[in-house]
């Protein structure tokens, strides 16, 4: 049955985001926010939204090292397994405004939230508070800059891209996200803690394994989707949009309801920085390479990189 449990979770946090997703980003589009936006802001929430539910759902039941892994594996996952594997099969261009502006951010909360979590060993309210506000920060700034955009592009006779939906079915499609989310979630977790334990299995490798790549199977999908269709820009700026909200949201929020303190001393001592050193990857590899852009070397470096990570857990 746990087995049972597992796979009827990630069915529903697949189908939960993907709905979500669609919902609101048709919502947003009628508040004329420009599709990168939409997929820094709008995806990059709905596909860290398992993230959120998941790691929430086990800091309430008493799993600590269940809420922060799955956080710390799908950072891990979203750069090492589905950067890789994305840039594998197309390249995927990253602009020299995502650089200076979305992944500072991401690099600046990464290191904020090593910081805290280093400091007295967990993440309390006002810990939450701060890394949730930087995160609205954010978003606010976004917004804002979007607009002024929109704004000099209609003068100059630009249209902007339209609603799919009404709002009734959009709407509708966010609240069946909601919904499948919130039961995919404990399915999750309740299946992958019952199997842990039952095979000695630590909390922190379940949950760095199972529930993080289960709960960033959306990112995967929005990613392949987006290269697939030529927005290449946007399959990175979702991967960085949600290791932000990963971070900002699912920490923050988490946190907040709940101290969360690692049981395991590995998760401060080897995930944290590997997630860090997994982030600093992005531009390093370009320099090296001297390009804008990721291909199949950079890649397969990922992809070995993260491979190499999953097989030291066990």
């Amino acid at each position: 049955m746990d087995y049972l449990f597992i796979l009827l979770g990630l069915i529903l946090l697949v189908i939960g985001a993907e709905s979500l997703v669609r919902g609101a980003s048709d919502i947003a589009l009628r508040f004329k926010i420009s599709p990168m936006v939409v997929g820094l802001t709008v995806v990059s929430f709905g596909t860290s939204a398992p993230e959120l539910i998941v790691s929430l759902e086990a800091a309430l039941n008493g799993y600590p090292d269940v809420a922060i892994g799955n956080v710390v594996g799908s950072n891990l996952s979203n750069i090492g397994l589905i950067l890789g594997l994305t840039a594998l099969f197309f390249s995927v261009e990253i602009s020299r405004k995502t650089l200076r502006t979305d992944y500072l951010v991401l690099l600046f909360l990464s290191f904020i939230y090593f910081g805290l979590l280093s400091w007295d060993g967990n993440t309390g309210f006002l810990d939450g508070t701060l890394l949730l506000g930087l995160l609205i920060i954010y978003v606010s700034w976004l917004v804002f800059q979007n607009r002024r955009e929109n704004k000099v592009q209609l003068e100059e006779g630009h249209e902007h891209a339209k609603p799919k939906y009404s709002g009734l079915v959009s709407s509708l499609y966010f609240a069946i996200g909601l919904i499948a989310l919130r039961f995919g979630a404990s399915f999750l977790v309740d299946g992958s803690v019952n199997i842990a334990q039952a095979f000695g299995v630590s909390d922190r490798v379940i949950s760095l394994t199972i529930v993080s790549v289960g709960t960033s199977l959306p990112e995967l999908a929005a990613s392949l989707v987006s290269a697939y269709k030529g927005q290449k820009e946007i399959a990175l700026g979702n991967i960085i949009g949600s290791n932000i909200f990963n971070i900002g949201c699912v920490i923050g929020i988490s946190s907040m309801i709940i101290p969360l303190q690692p049981d395991s001393s590995q998760v401060l001592s080897w995930d944290m920085p590997l997630m860090l050193a997994f982030t600093l990857a992005i531009p390093l590899l370009m320099l090296i390479r001297r390009k804008m852009n990721f291909n199949f070397i950079e890649g397969a470096l990922l992809l070995l990189g993260y491979s190499v990570y999953i097989i030291s857990l066990f």
